[in-house]
């Protein structure tokens, strides 16, 4: 089964990225914004604070470094 569900963030004026999403685990609000945990084929699982990705598990080793 092909997801159709794609995350797009803007990067600017005249730049948009966007992931391939294959499910979502979380989707919630809080008082103060929207968290949203979901899975992408390539990215792995991702946090998205306002629609925004914070960390993925593909880029988690960055923070080792």
């Amino acid at each position: 089964m092909k997801s159709d569900l794609w995350v797009t963030e803007p990067t600017g004026d005249y730049l948009r990225t966007s992931f391939r999403v294959s499910r979502t685990l979380f989707s919630g609000k809080s008082l103060f914004q929207s968290v949203d945990v979901v899975e992408s084929p390539f990215f792995g699982r991702m946090l998205l604070n306002d629609g925004v990705v914070m960390v993925s598990e593909r880029d988690e080793f960055v923070y080792h470094e």
